[in-house]
């Protein structure tokens, strides 16, 4: 479609299929029970304001404090973090209010937090996913800034741009992936309601790891891409596609009925606040080590009379660093998963009733 059309359709297609999906689910979707509310359920337009602007205002600051016009140096970045983290404290407190105090539903059951395997599961989400978008995005910065290594690139824009590939050949080069992204999905939930979730969740933080580790290795430039960067593929997409329907299964299945919505949207943003703020931290890392002239990472330090190599040697070294961050926030979520998750069993098995639990 990008080469016939134009890349915007990228998106146009994105938004027909959405609508499509919506008025789709409006019909097959079934009403929710009419039960007698035991509270006054109101929204808390409140409650929504201000954690929707902090967290606007975190996503803003963490994005202009790498990227924008001045930094972190920048007099307005410490001033609208503060000014998120006030509102944040200010949601918290006015949400247990509403719980504790009225007779009013909060937006966000602070209790809820008490559940120990609930809050384990969102430390192990917000890592895990910080560590496999960054992945992702280092990835594609490794094979679009270093051409030389001579492999079949894995992202679009080294396909295009290096390869000087279609948009359609380039997409036959990315099939392999969604076809192992399908089948391990596939897999891993046929194995929900036979395997210990707490093993498929060792499985999939460790092959996250291994995968970085794979990126930050120093590759040698006649190396094949069958050496290193289709295992690193393989590895990341059994990470993913194993702790996502895991988790999310879990997270939901552990709880209160009344409570299983809630769970499931609190998963589904802290797995995106996990990848902006890791972003953002990888990001930081990799612009020291730019402005730093690069480090051991990226292979001995060129010639230093040759410009290209210098700028070459120290892209290298601040991706191989923040792939190096990268397998530390798997790591992170690889100890969460082995402390906190230890007795969570089959969580694709039959239970009894969530709301004994």
């Amino acid at each position: 479609m990008t080469q016939y059309a134009s890349w915007k359709w990228i998106f146009h297609l994105v938004a027909i299929i959405s609508l499509a999906i919506t008025v789709i689910a409006y019909f097959i979707i079934p009403p929710p029970a009419t039960n007698k509310p035991k509270k006054n359920i109101t929204l808390d337009y409140f409650g929504a304001f201000l954690i929707t602007t902090s967290l606007i205002l975190l996503i803003f600051t963490l994005s202009q404090g790498n990227s924008g016009a001045g930094g972190w140096h920048a007099p307005y970045i410490p001033s609208l973090i503060l000014v998120c983290v006030i509102l944040f404290m200010i949601f918290v407190g006015w949400e247990w209010w509403l719980e504790h105090k009225t007779q009013n539903e909060p937006l966000m059951r602070l209790s809820l937090w008490n559940h120990r395997g609930f809050t384990m599961s969102m430390v192990v989400t917000g890592f895990f996913w910080a560590s496999f978008n960054n992945y992702m995005v280092y990835a594609t910065f490794l094979y679009v800034f270093l051409p030389l290594i001579r492999v079949l690139v894995l992202i679009k824009c080294s396909y295009q741009d290096f390869l000087h590939l279609s948009p359609i050949a380039t997409t036959l080069r990315f099939l392999p992936t969604g076809i192992g992204g399908a089948l391990i999905t596939v897999v891993s939930g046929y194995l929900l309601s036979r395997v210990p979730g707490q093993h498929l969740l060792l499985v999939g933080a460790t092959c996250t790891a291994f995968s970085s580790v794979l990126m930050a290795a120093p590759i040698p430039p006649e190396t094949s891409y069958w050496a290193f960067g289709f295992e690193a593929m393989v590895l990341a997409v059994m990470g993913a596609d194993t702790i996502y329907p895991c988790l999310s299964l879990y997270t939901t299945s552990s709880m209160p009925m009344k409570d299983q919505a809630l769970a499931g949207g609190i998963f589904n943003t802290v797995a995106q606040v996990g990848r902006a703020i890791g972003l953002a931290l990888v990001t930081a890392v990799d612009v020291s080590v730019r402005e730093g002239g690069g480090n051991v990472l990226g292979d001995l330090p060129p010639n230093k009379n040759k410009k290209d190599d210098l700028e070459e040697w120290v892209e290298l070294a601040g991706i191989r660093t923040s792939q190096w961050v990268n397998v530390g926030f798997a790591l992170i979520a690889l100890v969460a998963v082995i402390y906190g998750l230890r007795n969570i069993g089959k969580v694709g098995a039959a239970k009894p009733d969530a709301d004994e639990i």
